[in-house]
């Protein structure tokens, strides 16, 4: 037991922690073919200016209305950061 609250096992379990070699090792030995991939896909820049904001619009409805919950302002901002950086 200890002092401070802490729980006495590791919340995490360690046997979930060996999937990270493999995925660090999919991941490196993956990124030239996934690179290529990706480049032979062309996406005209106005579909992604006219979908992005059409499908935060949405889910902030749709949070409102299923959820009960609203955007916060760190919410618009992180929206409006990735928009801008995407763009």
């Amino acid at each position: 037991m200890s002092q401070l609250g802490f729980p006495s096992t590791p919340v995490l379990p360690l046997a979930s922690l060996a999937a990270i070699p493999v995925i660090a090792y999919s991941v490196l030995s993956l990124s030239r073919l996934t690179a290529r991939s990706l480049s032979s896909i062309l996406l005209a820049q106005h579909h992604f200016l006219l979908s992005y904001p059409f499908v935060a619009i949405v889910s902030a409805v749709i949070a409102a209305l299923v959820f009960a919950q609203f955007p916060t302002w760190t919410d618009l901002a992180v929206a409006i950061l990735l928009y801008v950086g995407m763009s």
